[in-house]
């Protein structure tokens, strides 16, 4: 099995907790949990922090931050269309 790094069990952090790795991965960063302290930890905590992200009430934005928001979105998109804009 090859070793992980922490830098790279960290870039794979997100997709892991979605459950979106292979098995490869997955064992990979297990095998590393395994052997780390301080990643076990920081995986931990990240896995808190989501459960308790999840469960806050949607914040409230000002009809003026969502026509705000919306614009930028629609720039965006058309940007990726048209990069030449």
């Amino acid at each position: 099995m090859t070793t992980m790094t922490c830098k790279e069990l960290v870039e794979l952090l997100m997709p892991f907790c979605d459950g979106e790795l292979t098995k490869e991965f997955c064992d990979q960063i297990c095998h590393h949990l395994n052997l780390c302290g301080p990643c076990q930890y920081f995986v931990e905590s990240y896995q808190v922090t989501i459960k308790i992200t999840n469960n806050l009430p949607p914040a409230c934005m000002s009809p003026d931050f969502m026509e705000r928001l919306l614009k930028a979105m629609i720039n965006e998109e058309c940007c990726k269309k048209n990069p030449e804009k």
